[in-house]
């Protein structure tokens, strides 16, 4: 079980600008139970872009935070009532302000610990996301090639998802994910 508050995240090089729309991502009070078992108990979260001239850690994706714990802590629950995929019985969460809203949950990245993968290639499957952060076809096909090379995958691209290994397949739910955002 997580409990409140959770110190502010470690960020990387990116300029706050990179981060306009979703941040700050914040959660107050926190709580969620199931089954007579309290999962989320009174977290207190906030995640904002770094100052300018605070760059902490360096690499080369923008925005990443890292939560970690124990197995069976609550992070993903965390992550996923955060991203607004989970209501808290008690508590707000809140992006750049307001609530979670459809309007901006595109610039909001979540790959999920058991992947979702549709019955197509990997390619297939990039271009799925990518369709559905509103890009034109020339763009999809760009942004679906590149991730695939950058996550050195360019020769599975007509592979069935569902056959890659657990590495493989997160290698380019990773790249995909990130190449729907910070720009669509």
């Amino acid at each position: 079980m997580l409990q409140g508050p959770i110190p502010s995240p470690v960020h990387d090089g990116a300029s706050p600008s990179d981060y306009n729309g979703i941040l700050p991502l914040g959660g107050e009070g926190l709580r969620l139970r199931r089954a007579g078992r309290t999962l989320l108990d009174g977290i207190d979260i906030t995640i904002t872009a770094p100052a300018a001239g605070h760059d902490r850690i360096a690499c080369e994706q923008s925005g990443i935070t890292i939560v970690m714990g124990p197995n069976g802590a609550g992070k993903s629950l965390l992550l996923r009532t955060l991203a607004g995929l989970v209501a808290p019985d008690e508590g707000r969460v809140s992006w750049n302000g307001g609530g979670p809203s459809r309007a901006l949950a595109h610039r909001l990245g979540f790959v999920f610990q058991k992947p979702v993968l549709l019955r197509r290639s990997v390619k297939a499957n990039v271009l799925h996301a990518l369709k559905a952060a509103c890009l034109n076809r020339a763009e999809r096909a760009n942004r679906a090639r590149q991730a695939l090379e950058q996550a050195n995958l360019s020769h599975l691209e007509r592979a069935p998802a569902r056959v890659l290994s657990g590495a493989s397949s997160s290698a380019w739910r990773w790249r995909a994910r990130s190449a729907c955002a910070p720009s669509c």
